[in-house]
């Protein structure tokens, strides 16, 4: 699996990148607009589990699955990471009158990840990641 996608969050205009099954040198190819080398080449040295989200200077937010994506668990939980990213670079802090925001986009975005198929169409990083 060789999969790169842009999912848009378009309610608060951004968009989250995932990458599945990608090699370092694929997924490098997607980013180098966005991201050194060295950078990118020390991000994927910590990379020890088999899922991780991070969020590069450029302000893009990807979600990085090693292999597959079957376990819904690690979905979600990759999934809350890339939220409270989102939710901190456009200034919503986690409260009860927050909380919905979060959920629902924690919901929305485990939803449009766990659909991701091998369709390769949409490999653009443009809104978020410039």
């Amino acid at each position: 699996m060789n999969i790169f996608k842009v999912i848009p969050i378009d309610v608060y205009g951004h968009d989250i990148v995932v990458s599945i099954g990608q090699s370092d040198v694929d997924l490098y190819r997607e980013l180098q607009e966005n991201i050194s080398e060295k950078q990118f080449d020390k991000h994927m040295a910590n990379q020890k589990s088999i899922a991780t989200t991070y969020k590069l200077k450029t302000g893009c937010i990807l979600i990085r699955f090693k292999d597959g994506i079957d376990n819904p668990g690690i979905v979600a939980h990759e999934a809350l990471h890339a939220v409270v990213f989102l939710f901190k670079k456009i200034g919503i802090d986690f409260a009860y009158e927050s909380e919905e925001a979060y959920a629902y986009t924690l919901e929305y975005l485990t939803n449009q990840i766990l659909k991701i198929k091998t369709d390769e169409n949409d490999n653009s990083c443009k809104r978020s990641c410039d």
